[in-house]
């Protein structure tokens, strides 16, 4: 956590839980698939009748079948290839595609808006030598 993400956190009231919780879900992470509540829901939840609950599903009731989450911002891999890695910041576009005939290739163009609303994480370039942030393309090879 940078210098200026520490300055804003401090600006809110109760930042030392902000702080103490953003310092842990970055030790640990979460790894790529392990959400399983969605943030779509099938119709309003207030009207349905479906819990309402920070980070649980709503009203999963989806008129043409069910929906699994895949991915999730913020999640990490456990690859060896690319340990702890994490997914970043509001996807905006996605795709998918065989990578061959045994891979499926998910690919997502994500946004990232600053530390006032969504961050995206760094992205070493030039073999580590600078970082940047904001739009990112990445993706996530799934066994077919």
């Amino acid at each position: 956590m940078d210098d200026n993400m520490l300055k804003i956190l401090s600006t809110m009231i109760g930042y030392e839980d902000v702080i103490a919780g953003l310092q842990q879900y970055q030790a640990e992470g979460i790894t790529i698939g392990s959400t399983t509540d969605l943030a779509c829901e099938a119709s309003d939840a207030a009207v349905s009748g479906a819990p309402i609950e920070d980070g649980k599903s709503g009203d999963i009731d989806f008129p043409h079948g069910s929906i699994k989450a895949i991915a999730t911002g913020g999640e990490r891999s456990v690859c060896d290839a690319t340990y702890g890695l994490k997914i970043t910041g509001t996807p905006d576009g996605i795709g998918a595609y065989l990578a061959d005939d045994k891979t499926i290739r998910v690919i997502v163009q994500s946004e990232g808006y600053g530390p006032l609303k969504i961050e995206s994480y760094d992205w070493p370039v030039n073999g580590g030598l600078a970082t940047f942030g904001g739009s990112h393309i990445q993706y996530v090879d799934y066994d077919r």
